[in-house]
């Protein structure tokens, strides 16, 4: 199981949350008991995917990061107004720009949370 730095998360987590935004993939939480929650995350395709995105499913996230740090990104208005947009870019296949910009707001919210290095 992965633990992200705000760059890491950028670039490892920007398709899978992509896809999950698109309605292509979702979130499972494989180990949770009524007693405890999952440790970790994973997030599974739900529909083929492009081939180049392939190799980031599934993707496994620490839970304390997938709630401090990846659920603000899901439940960001901005994202979950484009929605449709993001459906409709994936058969096209033009995801680069969209795929961009989650990638930017994971960084922020990884960040805002207080994951990776502080300023200098």
């Amino acid at each position: 199981m992965s633990r992200f730095t705000p760059e890491t998360a950028e670039a490892l987590l920007a398709i899978p949350v992509f896809y999950i935004l698109a309605g292509k993939a979702q979130p499972i939480f494989p180990q949770t008991r009524t007693s405890s929650p999952s440790e970790k995350v994973l997030i599974a395709k739900l529909a083929k995917v492009r081939e180049v995105d392939a190799p980031y499913f599934p993707t496994s996230v620490n839970w304390i990061q997938w709630e401090d740090s990846v659920l603000p990104v899901l439940e960001d208005e901005e994202l979950k107004a484009r929605s449709p947009l993001f459906r409709r870019a994936l058969q096209d296949g033009r995801v680069e720009d969209w795929v961009n910009l989650v990638g930017k707001k994971l960084r922020l919210s990884f960040k805002a949370a207080g994951y990776g290095s502080p300023d200098v």
